[in-house]
Protein backbone atom coordinates (compact mmCIF):
# COMPACT_ATOMS: atom_id res chain seq x y z
CA UNK A 1 0.00 0.00 0.00
CA UNK A 2 1.17 3.71 -0.87
CA UNK A 3 1.48 6.48 1.69
CA UNK A 4 -1.30 8.91 1.83
CA UNK A 5 -1.01 11.56 -0.86
CA UNK A 6 0.77 14.98 0.68
CA UNK A 7 -1.75 17.98 0.93
CA UNK A 8 -0.89 20.51 -1.36
CA UNK A 9 0.20 24.00 -0.93
CA UNK A 10 -1.83 26.97 -1.02
CA UNK A 11 -0.97 29.54 -3.30
CA UNK A 12 -2.62 32.27 -1.26
CA UNK A 13 0.00 31.08 1.95
CA UNK A 14 2.50 31.44 -0.47
CA UNK A 15 1.88 34.79 -1.80
CA UNK A 16 1.39 36.54 2.01
CA UNK A 17 5.02 34.74 2.45
CA UNK A 18 5.99 36.46 -0.58
CA UNK A 19 4.16 39.95 0.75
CA UNK A 20 5.66 39.53 4.45
CA UNK A 21 8.60 39.17 2.92
CA UNK A 22 8.46 41.68 0.90
CA UNK A 23 7.80 44.31 3.80
CA UNK A 24 10.69 42.75 5.87
CA UNK A 25 13.31 43.07 2.57
CA UNK A 26 11.69 47.14 2.32
CA UNK A 27 12.12 47.19 6.50
CA UNK A 28 15.76 45.77 5.66
CA UNK A 29 16.95 48.32 2.88
CA UNK A 30 15.53 51.38 5.04
CA UNK A 31 17.39 50.06 8.39
CA UNK A 32 20.58 49.43 6.09
CA UNK A 33 20.42 52.49 3.78
CA UNK A 34 18.56 52.52 0.56
CA UNK A 35 21.59 54.79 -0.91
CA UNK A 36 24.29 51.82 0.49
CA UNK A 37 22.15 48.91 -0.42
CA UNK A 38 21.96 50.51 -3.97
CA UNK A 39 25.91 50.89 -3.84
CA UNK A 40 26.16 47.34 -2.83
CA UNK A 41 24.33 46.05 -5.84
CA UNK A 42 26.40 48.24 -7.97
CA UNK A 43 29.97 46.93 -6.51
CA UNK A 44 28.69 43.69 -7.21
CA UNK A 45 28.27 44.64 -10.69
CA UNK A 46 26.37 42.40 -13.06
CA UNK A 47 29.61 39.18 -13.34
CA UNK A 48 29.61 38.85 -9.57
CA UNK A 49 25.54 38.65 -9.90
CA UNK A 50 26.00 36.22 -12.76
CA UNK A 51 28.62 34.28 -10.51
CA UNK A 52 26.21 34.02 -7.49
CA UNK A 53 23.47 32.75 -9.68
CA UNK A 54 25.46 30.01 -11.40
CA UNK A 55 26.91 28.34 -7.81
CA UNK A 56 22.88 28.48 -7.05
CA UNK A 57 22.54 26.50 -10.35
CA UNK A 58 25.14 24.18 -9.92
CA UNK A 59 23.42 23.56 -6.55
CA UNK A 60 19.96 22.94 -8.15
CA UNK A 61 21.76 20.43 -10.64
CA UNK A 62 23.34 18.42 -7.92
CA UNK A 63 20.41 18.27 -5.57
CA UNK A 64 18.66 16.79 -8.67
CA UNK A 65 21.06 14.49 -9.30
CA UNK A 66 20.82 13.26 -5.98
CA UNK A 67 16.64 12.85 -6.31
CA UNK A 68 17.26 10.65 -9.55
CA UNK A 69 19.45 8.41 -7.27
CA UNK A 70 17.25 7.78 -4.58
CA UNK A 71 14.44 7.28 -7.02
CA UNK A 72 16.37 4.73 -8.99
CA UNK A 73 17.27 3.20 -5.46
CA UNK A 74 13.67 2.96 -4.61
CA UNK A 75 12.61 1.15 -7.86
CA UNK A 76 10.58 4.26 -8.74
CA UNK A 77 12.90 5.41 -11.98
CA UNK A 78 11.37 8.27 -13.80
CA UNK A 79 12.56 9.33 -17.10
CA UNK A 80 14.83 13.04 -16.66
CA UNK A 81 12.60 15.52 -18.32
CA UNK A 82 9.37 14.75 -16.37
CA UNK A 83 11.33 14.12 -13.35
CA UNK A 84 13.21 17.61 -13.80
CA UNK A 85 10.37 19.86 -14.20
CA UNK A 86 8.38 18.02 -11.23
CA UNK A 87 11.63 18.96 -9.09
CA UNK A 88 11.92 22.85 -10.33
CA UNK A 89 8.52 23.37 -10.02
CA UNK A 90 8.35 22.43 -6.65
CA UNK A 91 10.76 25.21 -5.83
CA UNK A 92 8.05 27.59 -6.06
CA UNK A 93 6.62 26.48 -2.59
CA UNK A 94 10.15 26.66 -1.19
CA UNK A 95 9.19 29.35 0.83
CA UNK A 96 7.25 26.95 3.56
CA UNK A 97 8.04 26.17 6.39
CA UNK A 98 10.96 23.83 6.38
CA UNK A 99 10.39 23.78 2.68
CA UNK A 100 7.86 21.08 3.52
CA UNK A 101 5.65 22.44 0.55
CA UNK A 102 8.16 21.11 -1.78
CA UNK A 103 6.30 17.57 -1.25
CA UNK A 104 4.43 18.28 -4.27
CA UNK A 105 6.30 16.77 -6.76
CA UNK A 106 4.86 13.54 -5.03
CA UNK A 107 1.89 14.63 -6.26
CA UNK A 108 3.18 15.88 -9.80
CA UNK A 109 5.12 12.74 -10.18
CA UNK A 110 2.66 10.27 -9.10
CA UNK A 111 0.76 9.99 -12.93
CA UNK A 112 4.87 8.82 -13.92
CA UNK A 113 4.36 5.79 -11.17
CA UNK A 114 6.41 7.03 -9.00
CA UNK A 115 4.88 6.16 -5.77
CA UNK A 116 3.94 8.50 -2.57
CA UNK A 117 5.76 6.69 -0.35
CA UNK A 118 8.86 6.89 -2.73
CA UNK A 119 8.73 10.34 -3.32
CA UNK A 120 7.87 11.34 0.41
CA UNK A 121 10.77 9.06 1.67
CA UNK A 122 13.21 10.81 -0.83
CA UNK A 123 12.15 14.18 0.53
CA UNK A 124 12.50 13.46 4.12
CA UNK A 125 15.97 11.88 3.98
CA UNK A 126 16.93 15.07 1.65
CA UNK A 127 16.02 17.10 3.93
CA UNK A 128 17.36 15.46 6.78
CA UNK A 129 21.09 15.08 4.58
CA UNK A 130 20.78 19.07 3.94
CA UNK A 131 20.48 20.02 7.41
CA UNK A 132 23.90 17.83 8.26
CA UNK A 133 25.33 19.27 5.48
CA UNK A 134 24.43 22.74 6.50
CA UNK A 135 25.53 21.87 9.83
CA UNK A 136 28.70 20.67 8.59
CA UNK A 137 29.67 23.74 6.71
CA UNK A 138 28.59 25.63 10.36
CA UNK A 139 31.32 23.20 11.92
CA UNK A 140 33.44 25.46 9.61
CA UNK A 141 32.52 28.48 11.07
CA UNK A 142 33.44 26.82 14.83
CA UNK A 143 37.31 27.90 13.58
CA UNK A 144 36.05 31.64 13.13
CA UNK A 145 33.71 31.79 16.56
CA UNK A 146 35.22 29.49 18.88
CA UNK A 147 32.68 29.80 21.21
CA UNK A 148 29.80 28.78 19.33
CA UNK A 149 30.70 25.16 18.81
CA UNK A 150 27.73 24.08 21.47
CA UNK A 151 25.12 25.49 19.18
CA UNK A 152 26.63 23.42 16.12
CA UNK A 153 27.67 20.46 18.06
CA UNK A 154 23.93 19.46 19.51
CA UNK A 155 22.03 20.02 16.49
CA UNK A 156 24.63 17.44 14.44
CA UNK A 157 24.56 15.26 16.88
CA UNK A 158 20.13 15.07 17.02
CA UNK A 159 20.62 14.90 12.80
CA UNK A 160 23.00 11.83 12.89
CA UNK A 161 21.20 10.07 15.63
CA UNK A 162 17.54 10.37 13.62
CA UNK A 163 19.64 8.80 10.39
CA UNK A 164 21.29 6.02 12.77
CA UNK A 165 17.28 5.87 14.30
CA UNK A 166 16.03 4.80 10.62
CA UNK A 167 19.00 2.46 9.74
CA UNK A 168 17.65 0.65 12.15
CA UNK A 169 16.27 -3.22 12.01
CA UNK A 170 14.82 -3.01 15.74
CA UNK A 171 13.41 0.44 15.17
CA UNK A 172 11.17 -0.65 12.22
CA UNK A 173 10.27 -3.78 13.81
CA UNK A 174 8.72 -1.70 16.76
CA UNK A 175 7.11 0.38 14.11
CA UNK A 176 5.42 -2.45 12.58
CA UNK A 177 4.20 -4.14 16.33
CA UNK A 178 2.88 -1.16 16.95
CA UNK A 179 -1.03 -1.07 16.38
CA UNK A 180 -1.68 2.37 14.51
CA UNK A 181 1.45 1.75 12.41
CA UNK A 182 0.45 -1.55 11.53
CA UNK A 183 -2.67 -0.60 10.38
CA UNK A 184 -1.22 2.37 8.17
CA UNK A 185 1.21 0.62 5.49
CA UNK A 186 1.36 3.66 3.62
CA UNK A 187 3.41 4.94 6.54
CA UNK A 188 5.16 1.91 7.19
CA UNK A 189 6.02 1.52 3.65
CA UNK A 190 7.43 5.33 3.71
CA UNK A 191 9.22 4.34 6.39
CA UNK A 192 10.96 0.99 4.49
CA UNK A 193 11.92 3.52 1.83
CA UNK A 194 13.83 5.77 4.37
CA UNK A 195 15.59 3.00 5.74
CA UNK A 196 16.92 2.26 2.28
CA UNK A 197 17.82 5.28 2.00
CA UNK A 198 19.89 5.73 5.21
CA UNK A 199 22.25 3.09 4.26
CA UNK A 200 25.27 2.62 1.90
CA UNK A 201 25.56 3.92 -1.55
CA UNK A 202 22.65 6.62 -1.43
CA UNK A 203 23.78 7.77 2.08
CA UNK A 204 27.29 8.20 1.19
CA UNK A 205 26.74 9.78 -1.97
CA UNK A 206 23.83 11.77 -0.98
CA UNK A 207 25.78 13.15 1.20
CA UNK A 208 28.86 14.30 -0.77
CA UNK A 209 26.49 15.92 -3.31
CA UNK A 210 24.87 17.64 -0.54
CA UNK A 211 27.41 19.04 0.71
CA UNK A 212 29.34 19.85 -2.03
CA UNK A 213 26.29 21.64 -3.83
CA UNK A 214 25.94 23.96 -0.75
CA UNK A 215 29.03 24.55 -0.43
CA UNK A 216 28.88 26.03 -3.79
CA UNK A 217 26.05 27.99 -2.71
CA UNK A 218 27.88 29.14 0.56
CA UNK A 219 30.60 30.05 -1.79
CA UNK A 220 28.28 32.64 -3.31
CA UNK A 221 28.43 34.50 -0.11
CA UNK A 222 32.20 34.37 -0.12
CA UNK A 223 31.70 35.59 -3.93
CA UNK A 224 29.70 38.65 -2.86
CA UNK A 225 31.85 39.73 0.06
CA UNK A 226 35.11 39.94 -1.88
CA UNK A 227 33.05 41.86 -4.54
CA UNK A 228 32.35 44.47 -1.99
CA UNK A 229 35.34 44.24 -0.64
CA UNK A 230 35.13 42.33 2.69
CA UNK A 231 38.10 39.87 2.76
CA UNK A 232 36.72 37.13 5.22
CA UNK A 233 38.37 33.83 5.27
CA UNK A 234 36.66 31.34 3.06
CA UNK A 235 36.01 28.87 5.97
CA UNK A 236 34.43 31.93 7.93
CA UNK A 237 32.16 32.87 4.85
CA UNK A 238 31.20 28.96 4.53
CA UNK A 239 30.27 28.82 8.44
CA UNK A 240 28.65 31.86 8.45
CA UNK A 241 26.04 30.87 6.03
CA UNK A 242 25.70 26.86 7.10
CA UNK A 243 25.08 28.24 10.60
CA UNK A 244 22.62 30.98 9.39
CA UNK A 245 20.24 28.48 6.92
CA UNK A 246 20.53 25.81 9.56
CA UNK A 247 18.69 28.18 12.10
CA UNK A 248 16.61 29.18 9.36
CA UNK A 249 15.54 25.91 8.91
CA UNK A 250 15.10 24.81 12.47
CA UNK A 251 12.85 28.09 13.16
CA UNK A 252 10.58 26.24 10.75
CA UNK A 253 9.54 29.81 9.74
CA UNK A 254 8.26 29.62 6.24
CA UNK A 255 11.71 29.74 3.76
CA UNK A 256 13.69 30.46 7.30
CA UNK A 257 12.77 34.22 6.93
CA UNK A 258 13.90 36.03 9.54
CA UNK A 259 15.78 33.63 11.56
CA UNK A 260 18.14 33.39 8.61
CA UNK A 261 18.44 36.62 7.93
CA UNK A 262 19.17 37.76 11.64
CA UNK A 263 21.47 35.20 12.23
CA UNK A 264 23.54 36.24 8.89
CA UNK A 265 23.33 39.81 9.89
CA UNK A 266 24.75 39.06 13.52
CA UNK A 267 27.62 36.79 12.34
CA UNK A 268 28.67 38.88 9.54
CA UNK A 269 28.77 42.09 11.90
CA UNK A 270 30.71 40.01 14.36
CA UNK A 271 33.37 39.19 11.90
CA UNK A 272 33.64 43.33 10.95
CA UNK A 273 31.22 44.00 8.20
CA UNK A 274 29.35 46.87 9.03
CA UNK A 275 25.64 46.87 10.15
CA UNK A 276 24.33 48.14 6.93
CA UNK A 277 26.73 46.30 4.50
CA UNK A 278 25.86 43.25 6.53
CA UNK A 279 22.29 43.84 5.67
CA UNK A 280 23.25 44.59 2.15
CA UNK A 281 25.24 41.62 1.54
CA UNK A 282 22.51 39.58 2.85
CA UNK A 283 19.60 40.75 0.88
CA UNK A 284 21.82 40.23 -1.96
CA UNK A 285 22.42 36.47 -1.13
CA UNK A 286 18.80 35.70 -0.53
CA UNK A 287 17.74 36.98 -3.88
CA UNK A 288 20.68 35.16 -5.16
CA UNK A 289 19.57 31.92 -3.72
CA UNK A 290 15.83 31.61 -2.29
CA UNK A 291 13.87 33.76 -4.51
CA UNK A 292 15.92 32.86 -7.75
CA UNK A 293 15.07 29.27 -7.01
CA UNK A 294 10.99 30.43 -6.63
CA UNK A 295 11.17 32.23 -9.90
CA UNK A 296 12.80 29.33 -11.63
CA UNK A 297 10.30 26.79 -10.35
CA UNK A 298 6.90 29.23 -10.79
CA UNK A 299 6.45 28.37 -14.49
CA UNK A 300 7.24 24.73 -14.20
CA UNK A 301 4.47 25.04 -11.90
CA UNK A 302 1.70 26.63 -13.52
CA UNK A 303 2.76 24.36 -16.57
CA UNK A 304 1.17 21.49 -14.41
CA UNK A 305 -2.09 22.81 -15.51
CA UNK A 306 -4.99 20.79 -13.25
CA UNK A 307 -2.37 19.68 -10.56
CA UNK A 308 -1.29 23.36 -10.53
CA UNK A 309 -4.52 24.98 -10.33
CA UNK A 310 -5.29 22.47 -7.50
CA UNK A 311 -2.26 23.50 -5.61
CA UNK A 312 -3.19 26.98 -6.11
CA UNK A 313 -6.84 26.39 -4.58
Amino acid sequence: MDAPRPRPPRLRALLWTALAAMLGYAALTLWSGAAETAAAMRRLGLSGALLALLLALANYALRFGRWQLYLAHLGAPVALRPSLRAYLASFTFTATPGKVGEAVRAIYLKPHGVPYAASLSALFVERLIDLAAMLLLAALGVLHFGRYAPLVALPLGAVLGIVLLFRSTRFRRWARAQRVLARAEGVLSALEATAALSRGRPLVVGALLSLVGWGLEALALHVILLALGFELPLTASLGIYGLAVAVGALSFLPGGLGGMEATMILLLSLSGVGVADAGAVTLLLRFATLWFAVLIGAPFAVGFGRVGAQVGG
